[in-house]
């Protein structure tokens, strides 16, 4: 079990939103739902009263959360030789070897039965964002992810000693006047890994707060541009493409999922802008 306090205070950008939404915003380590369950246990607090999910924000209130939550460890999937006797959908046989530690415990953190299951059930993950900024050519950032030092509900760049591996590829699909739309490829998982990784490169995800900072607008942009990037509210990032390989028949899987209609929308608009 861990116990801990966090707080933090509404921007006046986010005057007008929901408690839950800013919540979400303000406290990214934890879901929407969690965050909802919370504030109706009355576990969330606006300025150390009990709020509603649906209450109304007016910028500058302190949001404090306390509460206790069950330890959950993240374990990594390691390419390790397994001998699989049988395997179907629903029920796997392995020959393990003497020696092979089954699951990770202290001093045994890798290496084990279970990081090598990981990796072999292991998916493929490709993401669209539309990015501030003009990404000159495609590329990979390779950088430690791990706790933000000052902003403890964050997650930012640290050295490998106090973060864990991250791995993200990425090329562009269209440059617009001051923004890029790009295909990313994730080759880990880590917590934020994408919006992180790009604000880290100088090139934040258009509509997150959290890691791009103020909203951004380029110079020239017209009111229909200007209204478009400042009714965006969530990151533009889209989990576009699935693969993985059947466990039974071994058949390599794809699927893809067209794009959002706001983030259609914001693409239509950044090639009008380009195109005057």
């Amino acid at each position: 079990m861990q116990k801990f306090s966090l707080q933090a205070t509404v921007s006046i950008e986010q005057a007008g939103s929901r408690l839950d939404q800013v919540a979400a915003i303000l406290f990214p380590d934890y879901s929407r739902a969690r965050l909802q369950q919370w504030i109706k246990d009355g576990l969330l607090l606006v300025d150390g009263v009990i709020a509603q999910n649906k209450q109304k924000l007016y910028g500058g209130e302190l949001i404090s959360l306390s509460v206790v939550v069950e330890h959950q460890e993240q374990w990594e999937p390691e390419d390790l030789p397994i001998d699989i006797v049988y395997e179907d959908s629903s029920l796997l046989i392995i020959n393990k070897p003497a020696g092979l530690v089954v699951h990770p415990a202290a001093g045994n953190y890798t290496g084990t039965l279970l990081n090598a299951l990981l990796h072999h059930y292991e998916v493929s993950r490709e993401y669209q964002a539309i990015v501030n900024g003009l990404v000159t050519a495609g590329g990979t950032v390779e950088a430690a992810l791990g706790r933000h030092p000052v902003h403890r509900t964050k997650r930012a760049v640290v050295s490998e000693e106090n973060g864990k591996n991250a791995i993200t590829h990425y090329r562009i699909l269209k440059k617009f006047r001051a923004h890029s739309h790009l295909q990313v490829k994730l080759e880990t998982g880590r917590t934020h890994q994408i919006r992180v990784h790009m604000a880290h490169i100088g090139f934040p995800l258009v509509g997150d707060l959290v890691y791009g900072g103020r909203l951004k607008l380029p110079k020239g942009a017209s009111p229909e541009l200007i209204a478009s990037l400042s009714g965006f509210k969530r990151q533009a990032l889209h989990a576009w493409r699935l693969g993985l390989q059947h466990p039974v028949s071994g058949e390599s899987m794809q699927w893809e999922l067209e794009i959002p209609s706001d983030m259609q929308e914001l693409l239509a608009i950044l090639a009008d802008d380009y195109a005057q």
